[in-house]
């Protein structure tokens, strides 16, 4: 009976051993995920880098730790879809209002093909910052907090790198924007990218074909202004349309005045001659 009881006592503490191990074993999984995360957040700029490596677990459950996994797995496969259709990077030096705000918008095309939580966005664009806009971000992030939605951000960026001096030089550079010798396509570029500076001006689709307009060379501003035109798709083609003809019609005109001067040449070559013979005629 007491040889039963040692066992049971043995087997008992035994249970207590391997039960203290795997709780052991499980807060050291839980720490060292915890500290993986703080160092892949750190590197996404959510937080600013840590002074104090000490930083202990407070995960207290396994269901825990399994979301916490799960959104590291998550948040470590956007980045690499996102990295993989090469997101350029920013650094904001030198200062070019023009240059930020493309890079913001072109940031803003390649995050939609990855994810649509907004939140994720600001973790993944900040990711290419470098040099000086890496530290303006960690300064923000001190302020600001860990988490910040994309129109915060967007707003916080704008009003850094792309200040309201800058946008009134750009919108004044739109309403002021001519073909002026430029070509079509040329001047259809330059156009859509300013555009974006007087967007209240050419809210409707009529709006901005008429401002496209305005701005073409003087005939091709009357011959589109005799045409009912609604939307910027169709003026944009219209003027491709006579920028074409007229390229055709100098062609013509250039190959007709060549073929007339050759012609000219060639009657005066014969009255020469005619001319010749009659004087050597003459004085026989």
């Amino acid at each position: 009976m007491t040889g039963d009881t040692e066992n049971q006592s043995l087997e008992g503490g035994s249970s207590q051993q391997i039960e203290s191990s795997n709780v052991e074993i499980l807060m050291k999984s839980m720490e060292d995920m915890r500290q993986h995360q703080l160092l892949l957040e750190e590197r996404l700029g959510i937080l600013p880098p840590r002074h104090n490596s000490g930083i202990t677990c407070q995960t207290s459950n396994q269901g825990d730790v399994i979301m916490l996994a799960r959104n590291q797995n998550q948040l470590g496969e956007l980045l690499q879809q996102y990295l993989k259709l090469a997101p350029e990077e920013f650094s904001g030096s030198p200062p070019d209002p023009e240059k930020a705000e493309e890079w913001l918008q072109n940031a803003e095309h390649v995050l939609e093909h990855v994810s649509n939580d907004r939140v994720t966005w600001v973790k993944l664009v900040t990711y290419r910052f470098r040099g000086p806009s890496r530290d303006w971000w960690k300064a923000v992030m001190k302020e600001e907090g860990g988490t910040m939605t994309w129109d915060r951000f967007k707003y916080l960026f704008i009003d850094k790198y792309v200040p309201g001096a800058a946008r009134d030089r750009k919108f004044y550079e739109f309403m002021s924007l001519t073909k002026s010798g430029m070509s079509v396509s040329a001047y259809n570029d330059k156009f859509t990218r300013l555009s974006r500076y007087g967007a209240k001006l050419i809210a409707t689709d009529e709006a901005k074909a008429k401002k496209f307009i305005i701005g073409l060379d003087l005939e091709m501003r009357k011959q589109l202004s005799c045409l009912r035109i609604k939307t910027y798709e169709d003026a944009l083609n219209r003027s491709l349309d006579y920028e074409r003809r007229w390229k055709i019609n100098l062609q013509h005109g250039l190959e007709k005045g060549r073929n007339n001067f050759q012609q000219d040449k060639i009657q005066q070559s014969v009255q020469c001659y005619h001319l010749l013979i009659s004087y050597i005629s003459d004085h026989q």
